[in-house]
């Protein structure tokens, strides 16, 4: 699948070119229009006969019991291990400077952006990072752009999912109202944590979480920190001809 995706990127780029045209895949190319998100789904499969692991009736139903939902518990532990890496994830699902100017709740839009914000899950909520779609078993992570590795991006989702497995973990209980009209002081109350708000933040968190050197191992860790730190420099430091317009006098 990340075969085909890569290619598809390829394609549609050659496509838009034979038409005088420009495809781009950067994650926020207007502020007052929607991200170019690529919601990213992930379940596992039983060794024999391959049935989903994540389906009801697949295993012990204790977890999905006490939330309400149709999935088995190995799927809620897989949520749980997204949940506890979730910054480091997305510094891997939303690799670029741009990638987090996507990932708010509206901004210049007229209305929400239906980006995700926080880290929290629920059943079919559009609203979460990880939301349990009601028409398939797996586990969708939305706080993903089609600026993405795949190959990256599976192998963290997998090592936390995996982890949350191991280790039995609890995501708590699902979250199924609008949480974009949650205000700071109920979501701090709550314990809900926003997603990082810039790829500075996220690489703080990829480069402390033992999951990243899990899933990619400490030496290309290291090499992707290192790498994406100069793009957020980049990016950072550049003064542009708005914040002259806007500062030059007015300071």
């Amino acid at each position: 699948m990340a075969d085909r995706f890569i290619f598809l990127r390829f394609m549609i780029k050659k496509v838009a070119e034979s038409v005088g045209a420009i495809a781009t895949f950067m994650p926020k190319p207007f502020a007052d229009d929607f991200r170019n998100g690529a919601h990213f789904n992930m379940s596992l499969a039983h060794t024999e006969g391959g049935a989903n692991a994540f389906a009801p009736g697949s295993g012990k139903s204790q977890l999905a019991s006490r939330y309400g939902v149709s999935c088995s518990d190995l799927a809620l532990h897989f949520v749980a291990g997204l949940k506890a890496h979730a910054a480091a994830i997305t510094a891997v699902t939303c690799p670029s400077y741009n990638s987090y100017q996507g990932l708010i709740a509206q901004g210049d839009l007229a209305d929400f952006s239906w980006a995700p914000v926080l880290v929290a899950w629920g059943k079919n909520n559009r609203s979460a990072m990880l939301r349990l779609p009601g028409n398939r078993h797996c586990i969708e992570n939305r706080a993903v752009d089609m600026s993405v590795n795949p190959y990256l991006a599976a192998a963290i989702t997998l090592a936390a999912g995996l982890d949350g497995i191991e280790n039995q973990l609890d995501p708590g209980a699902p979250l199924n109202d609008d949480l974009y009209r949650r205000g700071k002081t109920e979501l701090k109350a709550a314990g809900i944590d926003v997603l990082p708000r810039t790829l500075l933040h996220a690489l703080e968190a990829f480069e402390a979480d033992p999951i990243s050197a899990q899933a990619f191992g400490e030496f290309y860790k290291e090499v992707y920190v290192a790498h994406k730190t100069r793009e957020w420099e980049r990016s950072f430091y550049a003064v542009s001809r708005e914040q002259r317009e806007r500062y030059l006098t007015f300071i």
